[in-house]
């Protein structure tokens, strides 16, 4: 957990931390949400086709496993984004 074991002086950058990595999340699965309503209004895919794509894009963004809290846990601190 980000917060674990933080000082006070810590907490600031650790939430920036958090929500760079939120940010990234939210952008990678509004990115795949586009491209899937695309390929589903799509007239030059059959459905069959259009399921398909759209099943590789969901497994893509691990929307049924995705963990945040393994990855933020993971998350190397001195990664920030310059504000």
């Amino acid at each position: 957990m980000l917060l674990q074991d933080a000082q006070a002086a810590d907490i600031p950058m650790r939430l920036r931390r958090y929500e760079d990595l939120r940010i990234e999340r939210t952008r990678q699965v509004h990115d795949g949400s586009r491209e899937a309503g695309a390929l589903y209004r799509s007239t030059e895919l059959s459905p069959g086709q259009q399921a398909e794509r759209i099943v590789a894009i969901n497994d893509r963004l691990q929307l049924d496993t995705h963990d945040a809290e393994r990855i933020a846990n993971d998350a190397p601190l001195g990664t920030l984004t310059t504000r």
